[in-house]
């Protein structure tokens, strides 16, 4: 799927394979080429895990890649070179208009209400416009659109149902004690 139609207008999409439960997904950096997802998950390796999918983010030099059960490997090779994997920790998406979480700003739903991304005043960018960096949405020195800003941060996906199922399955799977002695 490219394109969406709703009623006369279009609107381009992206879609993804969804994350199985028992996954964890990593980010590599530095991906030198523009290999498309199928290409790029065939070439990666990481020993002792198997990759479900990779992709690359964006237009970036950066690949995120899903993993077989629930570690990320510390390496993962590609066409003989080693790259360093750390965890994928997604950040919630922030408007660059009116700088609210959660939506972009191709699909701000108030563009009429744009800020100044640096200080938060209401009118956007404005000519000969003195200010410090603030953020509306925590409050910090920072400009709202800081990657490192803590509201944009989320916390790691919960799989501790992934754990306590499989520590299930494994102890359906186990053979059965004997009874205890009469």
């Amino acid at each position: 799927i490219s394109a969406l139609t709703l009623e006369t207008r279009q609107y381009e999409v992206t879609a993804y394979v969804a994350v199985p439960d028992n996954s964890c997904r990593g980010v590599i950096s530095g991906v030198d080429t523009r290999p498309t997802a199928e290409t790029l998950t065939e070439e990666l390796r990481a020993p002792g895990t198997n990759i479900l999918y990779a992709r690359m983010m964006g237009q970036t030099n950066t690949a995120i890649i899903t993993f077989e059960g629930l570690k990320v490997p510390h390496y993962v090779y590609r066409s003989g070179g080693k790259y360093p994997c750390r965890p994928y920790q997604p950040r919630k998406q922030i408007c660059g208009v009116c700088l609210d979480l959660g939506h972009r700003t191709d699909v701000c739903p108030q563009p009429e209400k744009s800020r100044c991304t640096t200080c938060g005043t209401p009118g956007g960018a404005m000519e000969d416009h003195q200010c410090k960096p603030h953020c509306v949405n925590c409050g910090g020195e920072h400009p709202a659109v800081d990657p490192r800003c803590p509201a944009r941060q989320r916390g790691p996906y919960n799989k501790k149902h992934v754990q306590q199922h499989q520590q299930m399955q494994g102890r359906q799977k186990s053979p059965l004690a004997p009874p205890p002695p009469p």
